[in-house]
């Protein structure tokens, strides 16, 4: 699947869910972090990208960050670790329906 954004000169681009890592917050934009390093900003809000980007296998972790959670290699009860290592908290707020959708989604889709 591509979703499509506004980046901040105004140029409409497609960003390859399969390729995208996380979204965070970066200022009054959203950072898209791609799998091979790439970076693009565009302007949003995260809790609707959350909310589009639900169906897709991501996750709002905590207020500031919506993980693929396909990359996810580790977690544990306060914090997960991404493949490209960068570890990010679990908001209080979002920990049991976290691990609900986590568990739920690896036993779908892990072999």
């Amino acid at each position: 699947h591509i979703i499509y954004c506004k980046d901040t000169a105004g140029i409409r681009i497609g960003i390859n869910l399969s390729e995208l890592l996380l979204v965070e917050t970066n200022g009054r934009k959203l950072r898209y972090r791609m799998l091979d390093g790439r970076e693009h900003f565009c302007e949003g809000r995260i809790s609707e990208t959350a909310k589009s980007l639900a169906d897709f296998g991501f996750f709002y972790i905590q207020r500031s960050y919506i993980v693929n959670l396909k990359y996810i290699e580790r977690v544990n009860s306060r914090e997960i670790m991404l493949c490209n290592g960068l570890e990010i908290a679990i908001g209080r707020v979002h920990s049991r329906e976290f691990k609900k959708e986590f568990f739920k989604w690896r036993m779908l889709f892990d072999d």
